[in-house]
């Protein structure tokens, strides 16, 4: 008996996890371009910000 209810945990959890992940799945497959042109710009925009010297001021203003 109790073995049954362990299985229909499992199987909800299975569940669970498809109907959140294979949306999600798709919406990174049709948008995968686009976040790929953001990570390969971001370096390219994060360096100019330390050449600047305005990302290292961005990352001391939490420390004080």
């Amino acid at each position: 008996m109790e073995s049954i209810v362990i299985e229909k945990e499992v199987l909800l959890v299975i569940i669970l996890c498809a109907v959140l992940f294979v949306p999600l799945g798709f919406y990174i497959r049709d948008n995968f371009y686009r976040m790929k042109l953001f990570f390969r710009i971001a370096p390219n925009v994060r360096s100019n910000l330390k050449s600047k010297g305005s990302f290292r001021d961005y990352l001391n203003s939490g420390k004080n």
